[in-house]
């Protein structure tokens, strides 16, 4: 997936051969691939989404204090 965000499909074929050690990887195959694995980014993004806090919930902060 994360090749097919920097490139081509290409690309993403090249990973996979790389990585694999394996035949070649045609292009329809490397498509098929980034499908599925793209199948759950709407879910994943929606569960990483947080609920807004209450008016009563107390901010805290953390900090260091070694500035540069």
């Amino acid at each position: 997936m994360l090749e097919t965000v920097r490139g081509s499909y290409y690309h993403v074929m090249e990973a996979i051969e790389r990585r694999c050690e394996s035949a070649a990887v045609g292009k329809r195959q490397a498509e098929q691939l980034v499908r599925a694995a793209a199948v759950d980014i709407a879910a994943f993004y929606a569960v990483r989404t947080p609920a807004p806090a209450a008016s009563t919930t107390l901010p805290v902060f953390s900090v260091d204090g070694q500035g540069s």
